[in-house]
């Protein structure tokens, strides 16, 4: 099995590619979770610090 590090520039970049498509962020999130083959939560706390929020 492989692996790949997604930093949060990448995981932000696919929320940001499903939001266009859209507009609803839950909906996104869940895109770009499944478009990195991770879990929503983790694209959740990806955002929540690159946004500066408390994760």
């Amino acid at each position: 099995m492989d692996f790949e590090i997604l930093t949060i520039e990448k995981i932000q970049c696919a929320f940001e590619r499903a939001l266009e498509l859209s507009s609803d962020r839950e909906l996104a999130m869940r895109a770009a979770a499944q478009s990195l083959s991770i879990p929503v939560d983790s694209v959740r706390d990806a955002l929540a610090i690159s946004e500066g929020a408390p994760a």
